[in-house]
Parts: structure tokens; sequence; C-alpha cells
């Protein structure tokens, strides 16, 4: 059984509050978006979406399984930059998510989680960097750093898989990885 709740935002100055959800815009053309889909009681989902400066696109999605718990948190950043998207959607419980777009120009961000103690740390800085990932499994988490003109396609499916990653600015880095199974790990600085 899922119970839907949908909260929006988007005008040049903008304070939301919600549940558990929180939007923060100042800028022109700034569009956020913030959906959970759990019990009434949004069963403990954090979402939060800061936006400072023109034409940033945030969107949250989280679904809950009321019979499985929630406890999911999505954080997106988005402070003194412009042209950013990020989008985040989450199934399951005690998943989360941060990106952080602040400062930079002109970056892409697309993350999916379906499980349970998923965890990705994205940040994004200088600009045009293109980043999707999809964890579909239990206890997965990446952490990784793009610093300007790269691009990263990461699958985690399976449980307990560990992505690692720095991409450095003006390597124009392609990096695309894909763990299948349970316990792997990849790192590369």
């Amino acid at each position: 059984m899922q119970i839907h709740r949908r909260i929006h935002a988007c005008s040049r100055v903008v304070l939301v509050m919600a549940a558990c959800c929180l939007a923060w815009q100042a800028g022109a053309s700034d569009l956020s978006s913030v959906s959970d889909f759990g019990a009434v009681n949004l069963v403990g989902n954090e979402a939060f979406i800061t936006q400072t400066g023109d034409g940033n696109f945030a969107s949250i999605d989280q679904a809950v399984d009321v019979y499985r718990g929630g406890g999911n948190f999505a954080e997106i950043n988005q402070a003194n930059s412009s042209g950013n998207h990020a989008s985040i959607e989450q199934t399951g419980a005690s998943n989360r998510i941060r990106i952080d777009q602040s400062g930079s120009d002109f970056n892409y961000a697309s993350l999916t989680q379906a499980g349970n103690g998923n965890t990705v740390d994205l940040m994004q800085r200088g600009g045009g960097n293109l980043f999707t990932s999809s964890q579909v499994g239990n206890d997965n988490s990446i952490v990784f750093t793009q610093n300007g003109s790269n691009t990263a396609n990461l699958v985690e499916i399976g449980n307990n898989n560990t992505i690692n990653m720095s991409q450095p600015k003006g390597s124009l880095a392609v990096t695309n990885i894909t763990l299948n199974g349970n316990g792997m790990t990849a790192t590369v600085r």
C-alpha cells in the first residue's frame, strides 16, 4: 500500500515546508519538485533542496512501502550556480543521497535507488559534468567527485558494493562502471 503526496515549488523566491520536506529558492527560473510516496506520516523521509542562481532544476521522488518502513534522505544543493539539473528517485528504506552542485554551472545528475541502506555522495565542481547512477539491492555505496567536463555512468546491482572515484578537472573522462554481484569494490583516484 502506498499513499501519494506531492509538493511543488516554482517561483523567484519560494520557501516551502510540508511534513519533512524543504525547498529553498532564490533566483530566476529555478524549478524544484519534492514528492514523497509513503505512509500518511511520511515514515520519516527527509528531502531538502537549496537553489540560488538562475535556471536550476531539482527533483526528488521518494516511494516507500508502508509495510517496510522509510527513513530515506535526499539533499540537492545548487547554491551560487546556474543551469544545473539534479534528480533523485528513491524506493525502499534507509537510502541516502546527497548531490552538491554548488558554485558550478551546467552540471547534470540523475540518481536512482531501489532497495535498502544504499548511499550516494556526489560532488560536481567546475561545469559540464554528466553523472548517472543506479543502485539496485542493499547497502551499496558510491562516493564520487567530478571536477569539470567529465561523464560517469555507474550501476550497482546486488549487495554491499562500493564505488569510490574522482574525475580530475579538464580530463574529459568518460567512466562506465557496472558492479553486478555482492561485495565488489571499484576505487579510482
